[in-house]
C-alpha cells in the first residue's frame, strides 16, 4: 500500500482536473462550443479514481478499527460539506433559483432518481452527490464484508454495480447513466482498488501507449456523447473513461519522481489546495461575467484570473481554517 507522503504530482492532476472543468465550462457555456461540455465529463472521471485513491490509506484505517468510521466521517464532513453549501446558498441567490430543488441539491439527493430536479441550475453538484454516499455507504460495506479479504470485496463491488449498470442502461436516459449516483460509487472504488497495486507496476511505458490510444478514441469518437441516447455506446463511454483515469494516475503517479524544482513542488500543492474552490465556485463566476454587459468582463483571461484569485482567497480564509479542525486517527 501508499505510504502516508504527499504525492505531487496527483496535487497536480487534480489541479487539471478542476482547471479544465472550469475551461471548458467557459467555452461550452459561454462560447456556446458544444464539444468543451463533452471535454469537461473527461475531467470530472479523473477527480473520481483519484479520490479513491488518496483516501485508500483512511479506508484501511476503518477497516482495521471500527472506532476509526467516526472519524472518517468527520474528516470527509469538514472537508467537503462546508464550502459546498457556501457555494450552494452563494449561487441559488445569484440566479434566483431558490425553489424545492435546493433541498435536493442540500442532501445531495438530486441524482438518486431520474428526472428528481425541475431545474438542475447547479450542475457539477451530481459529482460531488457521488463522492458523499460513496464516502457514507462504503466505508461501512467494507466493515461488514471486506476485513479479512479487502480486495475481494472491491472487486465484487465494482462488478455488481457495473452489472447493474449494463441492466439499467436501457431503461434511463443516457445522462443519468452518465450521472446516476448510486449507479457510479464504483468509479471512487476503482481508485482504491488501484492503491493495492501501483507499488507493482514497473514498467509504465505500456501505460503510455494506452494513454494516447484511448484518449484518441474519447476525443475522436465518442464526442457525439451529448447527443445519443444509445445505452451500449454512452456505456462505453464511463467504462472507457474510467480506464482513461486509471492510466492518467499511474502515469502522474510514477512520473512523480521528476516534480523536484522547490517552486514547482510550490505550484502543485497550490493548484491542488484550490481545485475544491475551483470546481464549486467557477460556475459562479461563469454567470457573472457572462451577464456583465461589458467586453472586457466577459473575456477567458479575465474569467481564469478571476478563478485563481477568489480559490486561493477561498482556500486561505475559508477552506484551510476548516481543515485544521479535522480530528486525526492517532487520537
Amino acid at each position: 500500500m501508499m505510504q502516508n507522503e504527499r504525492i505531487h504530482s496527483l496535487d497536480l492532476l487534480r489541479g487539471i482536473a478542476g482547471y479544465g472543468v472550469a475551461i471548458c465550462h467557459f467555452f461550452a457555456f459561454s462560447r456556446n462550443i458544444e464539444i468543451f461540455e463533452y471535454y469537461s465529463f473527461i475531467f470530472v472521471e479523473f477527480f473520481f479514481v483519484l479520490s479513491g485513491f488518496v483516501l485508500s490509506n483512511q479506508l484501511l484505517k476503518v477497516i482495521e478499527e471500527k472506532k476509526n468510521l467516526k472519524i472518517f466521517y468527520f474528516r470527509r464532513f469538514y472537508r467537503t460539506i462546508p464550502l459546498y453549501i457556501v457555494a450552494l446558498l452563494f449561487f441559488t441567490v445569484l440566479s434566483g433559483s431558490f425553489n424545492p430543488d435546493f433541498f435536493k441539491y442540500l442532501f445531495f439527493m438530486q441524482k438518486i432518481i431520474p428526472n428528481f430536479l425541475s431545474n438542475d441550475y447547479f450542475m457539477v453538484s451530481w459529482s460531488l452527490a457521488i463522492e458523499e454516499f460513496f464516502y457514507f455507504l462504503f466505508p461501512i460495506y467494507l466493515i461488514f464484508l471486506g476485513r479479512k479479504y479487502p480486495i475481494f470485496s472491491l472487486v465484487l463491488f465494482i462488478l455488481f454495480l457495473t452489472f447493474l449498470k449494463i441492466i439499467f442502461a436501457d431503461y434511463y436516459t443516457s445522462s443519468f447513466i452518465r450521472t446516476a449516483t448510486l449507479l457510479r460509487l464504483d468509479a471512487i472504488a476503482l481508485g482504491f482498488l488501484l492503491s493495492f497495486f501501483i507499488k507493482k507496476i514497473d514498467n509504465t511505458s505500456i501505460y503510455i501507449i494506452l494513454f494516447f490510444l484511448i484518449g484518441g478514441i474519447l476525443i475522436f469518437y465518442f464526442k457525439n456523447i451529448l447527443n445519443s441516447n444509445d445505452s451500449t455506446y454512452v456505456l462505453s463511454f464511463v467504462f472507457t473513461s474510467e480506464i482513461f483515469s486509471i492510466i492518467l494516475l499511474i502515469l502522474f503517479y510514477k512520473y512523480n519522481f521528476l516534480l523536484k524544482n522547490e517552486k514547482i513542488i510550490k505550484f502543485c500543492k497550490n493548484i491542488g489546495n484550490q481545485t475544491y474552490s475551483v470546481y464549486l465556485f467557477h460556475l459562479i463566476i461563469l454567470y457573472i461575467v457572462t451577464n456583465v454587459e461589458t467586453v472586457l468582463i466577459n473575456n477567458f483571461l479575465v474569467y481564469l484570473l478571476l478563478i485563481v484569485i477568489v480559490s486561493s482567497l477561498v482556500y486561505k480564509f475559508f477552506e484551510k481554517p476548516i481543515l485544521m479542525l479535522r480530528p486525526n486517527y492517532n487520537e
